[in-house]
């Protein structure tokens, strides 16, 4: 995930080569001035943040920007050439709740093949004196697939991944598997095509030899990179370090992970009750569908007195309604009708139709409580990074109310006023827009968007060992 603007200066006739990622355009064939339009309006009418980020300061920079792209989507052709002008959009708004999409389904007869072998793959890379670091020879933790990244033969100034060998159905070699397009912070943005053929704009950011994206990781086999810093794993992890000390680490909120989470900590119980100190990695972790509410294990290891949780206002738009109007349709075939889920969705629903236009404040105010404090860990070091976000941050703003935690490591990476992103179809099938449909209380007077949590014990960058650190840390 990126952690900064998403928005990227490319010039018209860089983006233009962008096409020759595919060699056919998606079979339905959109007007892209009739995309940008739409997004537009669905930005407009539904972005919970929007009357904050186009305000009288911003305006004039916002209709420039309009006018701008709305005379190149007039000559833009659909595909990625839309897209970009889609993303610079929604760039503006510097909130990484808010992206476009662009998804198009290619395959192994739409997909651009090159001719080249790892022969030259080596022979590029061997005569580069300083790497991108995202070039090299990568290899899928499964070993099904092998490609080179490196500058694009036909095109100078980009950069593709072509697969050198493959044995996942439908894959040769010389199949373009990724195209970049340009960095935008810390992370490199790429059309990236998974394995089923599906294309989606991806953030990658390698880890010295190692990145991942979704479920595919990739190490990098040449040539081999100085690794910066330790790298976090990319599983859920609950193991004591020593007599002293048990390491938790969570790479995202996701409901899948936080199941995963619960049982680990319910099966080492006793070990982490006898146990004074604890760190919890969450470096990297750009959030996800789920809290850490998700887990009560999880919350009891650092509660110390009732957390408030804040009531978030929902903007009732026709396009929101509309969509929990169909969610509640949904669960009617699926739950009773005493069903509490459909109950309270129902209710939700009634009041953001008899609210339509406005914010809706969440029905109930929410405040954890438990009836005692575990006396271990009697210690909890959060190490944290940019990389941290949305619901990463929620965890944090809970944290401030626990006496056990000292938070380490580096600013994260701020994207949390406006929550609760959800994918609004545009004309085309292919494009969408993520828009947050919420708003946090705290923006008006302590908003951490384009800013982030500030560690307590800042970890230098020169320091590789971040788990070693906090255990130095806390010995000294």
């Amino acid at each position: 995930m990126t952690v900064t603007t998403r928005h990227i200066a490319t010039s018209i006739l860089l983006v233009c080569l962008l096409n020759q990622f595919v060699t056919a355009q998606s079979p339905a064939s959109c007007r892209c001035s009739d995309v940008l339009d739409q997004a537009i309006r669905k930005t407009t009418n539904v972005y919970a943040g929007f009357a904050d980020k186009v305000n009288a300061k911003s305006q004039l920079r916002y209709n420039t920007l309009i006018d701008s792209l709305q005379k190149q989507a007039i000559k833009a052709p659909d595909g990625f050439v839309c897209f970009d002008l889609l993303k610079r959009y929604a760039g503006f708004f510097r909130d990484l709740h808010v992206s476009a999409g662009y998804s198009p389904q290619l395959s192994p007869t739409t997909i651009r093949t090159i001719a080249y072998s790892e022969s030259q793959a080596r022979a590029y890379l061997a005569k580069r004196s300083a790497l991108k670091p995202f070039e090299g020879i990568w290899e899928l933790s499964s070993g099904k697939m092998k490609i080179a990244t490196v500058a694009d033969p036909d095109y100078p100034g980009r950069h593709i991944s072509v697969v050198l060998s493959s044995t996942l159905p439908n894959w040769k070699p010389g199949m373009v598997q990724a195209q970049f397009i340009g960095k935008t912070g810390e992370y490199e943005q790429a059309h990236y095509v998974f394995g089923d053929f599906k294309s989606r704009p991806m953030g990658i950011q390698p880890n010295g030899n190692h990145y991942q994206i979704w479920g595919d990781s990739w190490q990098r086999i040449v040539p081999k990179a100085e690794e910066t810093a330790q790298r976090p794993l990319e599983s859920v992890v609950v193991k004591q370090l020593n007599p002293e000390a048990v390491y938790v680490r969570l790479p995202h909120f996701t409901s899948s992970q936080m199941a995963i989470l619960d049982s680990l900590l319910k099966t080492h119980r006793a070990m982490i009750g006898r146990t004074p100190s604890l760190i919890f990695d969450m470096r990297g972790n750009g959030g996800g569908d789920s809290g850490a509410w998700a887990s009560e294990e999880f919350m009891q290891l650092f509660y110390t007195q009732p957390i408030p949780i804040a009531r978030a206002l929902n903007r009732a738009s026709d396009e929101w309604i509309d969509k929990q109007a169909a969610y509640v349709e949904r669960l009617r075939k699926q739950k009773k009708a005493d069903d509490s889920e459909l109950k309270m969705n129902i209710e939700f629903l009634d009041s953001l139709k008899a609210h339509r236009g406005e914010f809706v404040p969440d029905k109930t105010e929410y405040v954890i409580r438990y009836d005692s404090v575990r006396t271990f860990p009697k210690r909890i070091a959060v190490l944290m990074d940019k990389g941290c976000g949305s619901a990463s941050e929620f965890f944090l703003s809970m944290a401030k109310y626990s006496q056990k935690i000292t938070r380490f490591g580096t600013y994260t990476g701020g994207f949390m006023d406006y929550g609760n992103a959800n994918p609004f179809s545009l004309t085309c099938d292919d494009y969408y827009m993520y828009l947050p449909v919420t708003r946090m209380p705290w923006v008006d007077t302590d908003p951490i968007d384009n800013i982030g949590y500030k560690p307590d014990v800042p970890i230098p960058s020169t320091e590789k060992d971040w788990i070693n650190f906090v255990l130095n840390h806390w010995t000294n």
